[in-house]
């Protein structure tokens, strides 16, 4: 009679969790990427959001609002859309305390720049915004008009 054992070696185990391993650090990568892209996105859809409001701004006014800076719901420039008048019910900002998106007026109230910083810098197209602004990191996205 022969003395059979079952079960696996210590080298098959040791394969097998290298492999989940393995595994788990691809999908960890891919779900970090994900997450970049999908607040990108956010931040593209908030500088349209932001568009829209300075647009009706511009129907009622007649131009756009002449001061630069960051945008916020507490401070200048971009406050006049809060209120009184509500062009917009409150001003988005970026996901990640350390960036932020940023107004720029060009041409004496005829025209603007919004800008915010990518993380998927390859998704931007303008290099950096108007006049040097900075996002918290550099601006590699722009919403300029005219």
């Amino acid at each position: 009679m022969k003395n059979q054992k079952s079960g696996f070696t210590l080298l098959e185990i040791l394969i097998v969790l290298g492999i989940i391993g393995l595994l788990l650090a691809m999908t960890a990568a891919a779900f970090l990427s994900a997450r970049g892209t999908a607040r990108d996105a956010k931040r593209k859809a908030d500088l349209e959001q932001i568009r829209g409001a300075l647009e009706t701004y511009k129907a009622d006014k007649g131009t756009y609002p002449a001061t630069s800076g960051v945008v916020s719901n507490s401070s200048a420039p971009l406050n006049v859309l809060v209120s009184p008048t509500q062009y917009i019910s409150t001003l988005p900002t970026d996901s990640l305390a350390t960036r932020q998106y940023y107004y720029v007026t060009l041409s004496a109230g005829a025209g603007y720049a919004l800008c915010a910083s990518l993380e998927n810098s390859s998704a931007g197209v303008p290099a950096n915004c108007a006049g040097g602004a900075s996002c918290g990191t550099a601006c590699n996205y722009s919403v300029i008009n005219p």
